[in-house]
């Protein structure tokens, strides 16, 4: 039997958190959101699940979008009408924030639907973003980069690190930012300093390729590779407590991982070569679990208390015709 068809009691260890009623049943997976270009990151709040529409590159990526469906059903909506190669996607309260990169700005615009404005402007070429109840961190991804941190309110920059190589993803919790940075393929590192200021510390280094940072109470989780193998590039689903320490591999030879999300007990990926959404335990022990099958290029993943969420291509498929499909906005229900 593959390790990735497991009996149905494994899948059941994998989704113990679930929440509400429907306890652990197996998930159900529906469609939330369709006829989409390019779909770029997710995001979600109590209500609704966030993504970012980039357009399509025959007009320059000129009919960009941030868009929203509630969560039980309904018509998409666009929050905003943007252009420029949107990236990133980042919730508060009260907005929704994203990166353009024409003019390095960092976007937001209400929740609810309004205009659009720039929080910051006037930056390099932009990696990562998160937010917090203050502020916003954003990583200036050049060879000599920065890490800046920006009241909401208005107000001067504080630069949290600089002279860093090449910084991408950013993340933030109650008392520290982490973020990525790699001089090249080969010498990645996971760096993170304290928001009340003081020394940077590396918790991590010597990664092939690190991405997909994700930060929570427990620890710190992301995607690495190994070397490029005859069959193609490997990679690897990592964590390690937020303190540093060695790190734990908690799933060996996947494809294509681009993004993570965790919940209280599990992580979660696409793999986009293999059409599958992918799941295991944060404590280990358990190979990882199909928690969706057949998907068109799986690409951007979020996970909350009542589901998983990601988005499909729309990009032809694998095949002699390279049929068109839709991109669309998924969910497997918990």
């Amino acid at each position: 039997m593959s390790r990735l068809h497991r009996p149905l009691a494994v899948l059941f260890l994998l989704l113990a958190g679930c929440a509400g009623e429907k306890g652990c049943r197996e998930l159900k997976t529906t469609t939330l959101a369709s006829g989409q270009s390019e779909y770029g990151p997710v995001a979600t709040d109590a209500s609704h699940v966030y993504w970012l529409d980039r357009g399509t590159a025959d007009d320059g990526y000129a009919t960009g979008a941030v868009m929203k469906v509630a969560k039980l059903g309904g018509d998409a909506v666009r929050v905003a009408a943007d252009k420029g190669g949107l990236s990133q996607i980042a919730l508060d309260e009260g907005h929704v924030y994203w990166l353009r990169g024409e003019g390095g700005e960092v976007m937001k615009a209400p929740k609810g639907g309004g205009p659009a404005s720039a929080a910051v402007s006037g930056l390099r070429t932009l990696g990562g973003l998160a937010v917090d109840a203050t502020s916003i961190y954003v990583t200036e991804t050049v060879w000599s980069g920065t890490l800046l941190k920006i009241p909401k309110l208005g107000g001067q920059a504080v630069t949290i690190a600089s002279e860093l190589r090449r910084p991408s993803d950013v993340a933030v919790d109650a008392s520290h930012v982490y973020w990525i940075s790699a001089a090249s393929v080969e010498d990645g590192a996971i760096w993170k300093a304290p928001l009340s200021g003081g020394a940077p510390v590396m918790l991590v280094d010597k990664q092939r390729w690190p991405r997909a940072l994700v930060v929570d109470a427990g620890g710190v989780y992301w995607v690495a590779s190994r070397k490029a193998e005859p069959e193609g590039q490997v990679d690897r689903v990592l964590s390690l407590p937020l303190a540093g320490g060695a790190p734990v591999v908690l799933a060996d030879n996947q494809n294509g991982v681009l993004s993570l999300a965790v919940d209280a007990r599990n992580v979660y990926w696409p793999s986009m070569p293999s059409g599958q959404v992918l799941g295991t335990p944060k404590a280990g022990g358990v190979g990882p679990l199909v928690i969706a099958d057949k998907q068109n290029g799986p690409g951007a993943i979020a996970v909350d208390d009542q589901g998983i969420y990601w988005t499909t291509d729309a990009r032809g498929s694998r095949g002699a015709k390279a049929q068109r499909h839709d991109g669309a906005l998924r969910v497997a229900t918990k």
